[in-house]
């Protein structure tokens, strides 16, 4: 049985993963924006596809700062943040997966 204090801290965990797949999409979709779409075109398509490029390779690009972050707390010997991170980890994988599946399998 889990206690409250292991529960506290892996919702702590998910939570903090939540936030920062928030901010990389913040960061990375206007940057994949530029990548996509040229001020000097204005196809809006491309925004979009920049926008499903960035959720989609979230999975991936997490492994630059999920990884150190659970690193960190296992070394600071909070293992219930640690699940938490592990366990949002392994859900956004697998959505981000689905998501790829789904957006780039007809091409």
């Amino acid at each position: 049985m889990l206690s409250w204090r292991e529960i506290r801290g892996i919702v702590a965990g998910i939570l903090m993963l939540v936030v920062l797949h928030v901010l990389f999409v913040v960061i990375v979709t206007p940057i994949a924006t530029e990548i996509f779409e040229p001020k000097s075109q204005g196809n809006y398509l491309r925004g979009l596809a920049s926008f499903i490029f960035t959720t989609a390779s979230l999975g991936l690009s997490q492994v630059v700062y999920a990884l150190p972050l659970g690193l960190w707390f296992r070394r600071r010997r909070r293992f219930a943040v640690m699940k938490g991170i592990v366990i949002g980890a392994v859900i956004t994988f697998l959505l981000s997966g689905a998501c790829f599946v789904i957006f780039f399998g007809p091409f």
